[in-house]
């Protein structure tokens, strides 16, 4: 009688230490791609200070079924985050190293990053040299421009 409950003590122990197991191995992958992400835009930020990246939870590299993520917004909401982030108008190889460091394999193609910033002109201005900003950041300045004329 005392064997049985120590076998289903065992076995409850050895379920519990599997599911650990799991959730450990999950964190330390989400850990390396937070990591990945850090050290690509650290050197784009201003001052190279440590930056806080609440948009790596709004845009995941998967869906909660593994496979890659398939929203026709995806690659749009992708550079929105790299610009926002840096701060700063960026360029296409810029925009693509970012993209690959959250998306690894699944990153768009760098070309296929330049044709939805040229076909996206609501969202995203060229600046000429190759460098894209945000049509938002372009409205808001031209706007303040605008009221310090009417002043």
């Amino acid at each position: 009688m005392a064997t049985n409950a120590y076998r289903q003590a065992l076995n409850q122990a050895r379920a519990e230490l599997a599911a650990l197991n799991q959730q450990f191995e999950e964190l330390r992958r989400r850990k390396e791609e937070l990591e990945n992400v850090v050290s690509c835009l650290v050197p784009l930020s201003k001052d190279n200070a440590t930056m806080e990246f609440e948009f790596i939870t709004a845009i995941p590299a998967e869906s909660e079924d593994g496979n890659a993520r398939k929203s026709p917004n995806g690659t749009k909401d992708l550079i929105v985050a790299a610009i926002t982030s840096a701060n700063k108008p960026l360029s296409v190889p810029e925009i693509h190293h970012y993209a690959t460091a959250i998306m690894q394999k699944n990153a768009p193609k760098p070309e296929a990053i330049r044709i939805l910033m040229r076909r996206r002109t609501d969202t995203f201005e060229p600046l000429g040299e190759g460098l894209y900003t945000l049509r938002k950041w372009i409205d808001e300045a031209n706007e303040q421009a605008a009221q310090k004329e009417r002043i």
